[in-house]
């Protein structure tokens, strides 16, 4: 199974470089190219999206550094992918969507909170700005999805919020991921017998889906077999990390017949699956094929590598606290010495030139005949 590594945007998309971008619900470029540098072995980087957006360039960063690692990049919109994080969105190669999630897409907008200085020119200068950047989001969602320009040109221009199913229809994502129930029980007919919840890590969030007609009648075969030779149907329940249901006949094992409901009939899809204790199931033609111990997954040599890694980056982040409690001391002491009541002036207009990166910044958009 490919080693995946999990990057979340979500909050907005903002150029602002802190360690602690996090705790002000921003996500930047730094974050997102720290996980994939501190992940050199890994093959998938799933990237989970529930943004309103925000700034233009930061966005096209986040996007090129994400096509340009040499992975396969798989993004999963989980609620709200509007703005600059639809360009996000596009740079996976399967692009996922929850069944209730939203995609928006519009033109480029300026924050008139950041021009109260501007003169004309300046305005001028920045409807240059916004133009060019909807040419670029143009370009690209014509190029991702290979749809009509001018038809996703007029939907930009209306701030237009599709449905999961109208962004698969205009193909700025390639599935649609449907919810499934979470909960674990017995059938009616078992009510005696024990209910065994094993296995689910927290780093692979996949969640089960049907399979082919084909495959769920090889299924359906298997636990008939299944149920000949045992004399009952003993349906329990594994529960997944992401907290969806699979069901099967007796215990789970290689071999086993998977599915995912209650009355054994539609087969789980093919696939790697991790369980609520860490283990993780691939399944094969509707069976289980093969599973791998969570504690097979980390050798004794690399979790005391890992600790020595976070002992290093503590040590780091203790001495960068240190200087910056200095600093601040130091400033405060210089700041009580101050006399004096003079009041400046303000300063003259800032030109546009040296607000490039916040020019270019979406406002947070807002659905029309609602609020924000």
């Amino acid at each position: 199974m490919a080693k995946q590594i999990h990057i979340y945007i979500y909050g907005e998309i903002f150029n602002y470089q802190g360690k602690d971008a996090d705790d002000y619900g921003m996500c930047s470029l730094r974050r997102v190219a720290e996980v994939i540098n501190n992940n050199p072995e890994a093959e998938e980087v799933i990237v989970h999206i529930h943004s309103r957006g925000g700034d233009v360039t930061e966005g096209f960063a986040i996007y090129d550094t994400l096509v340009n690692s040499g992975k396969t990049i798989i993004t999963q919109i989980e609620g709200l992918c509007a703005s600059i994080a639809t360009v996000i969105a596009l740079a996976g190669s399967v692009r996922k969507i929850n069944a209730n999630s939203e995609f928006m897409i519009h033109n480029a907008w300026a924050d008139p909170f950041q021009m109260d200085s501007f003169n004309a020119d300046d305005y001028e200068h920045m409807a240059e700005v916004i133009r060019e950047s909807d040419e670029r989001m143009l370009n690209l969602y014509a190029k991702a999805t290979g749809g009509d320009r001018e038809v996703i040109s007029e939907k930009m221009e209306e701030e237009t919020y599709l449905t999961a199913e109208e962004a698969l229809e205009l193909g700025f994502v390639t599935e649609i991921v449907e919810p499934l129930k979470a909960v674990a029980y017995l059938s009616k007919s078992n009510k005696n017998q024990k209910l065994k919840i094993k296995m689910a890590k927290k780093t692979v969030r996949p969640e089960p889906r049907n399979t082919s007609p084909l495959k769920s009648i090889l299924a359906k075969i298997k636990a008939v077999f299944a149920e000949e030779e045992s004399g009952e149907v003993t349906v329990q329940s594994t529960m997944l990390d992401n907290g969806a249901v699979i069901y099967h006949d007796g215990d789970l094992a290689v071999g086993t017949a998977v599915f995912v409901d209650e009355a054994l009939t539609e087969a789980v899809e093919d696939g790697d699956y991790v369980t609520e204790a860490g283990n993780t199931i691939t399944v094969a033609d509707g069976s289980v094929a093969e599973i791998v111990d969570a504690s097979e997954e980390e050798t004794t040599e690399e979790l005391q590598a890992r600790v020595q890694a976070l002992e290093e980056e503590n040590r780091a982040l203790k001495a960068e606290n240190t200087t910056a409690v200095n600093a601040l001391k130091d400033f405060s002491t210089r700041l009580a010495k101050i006399k004096g009541t003079h009041t400046p002036k303000a300063h003259g207009k800032e030109k546009f030139a040296k607000k490039a990166s916040q020019s270019s910044k979406f406002i947070r958009p807002v659905k029309k005949g609602g609020n924000e």
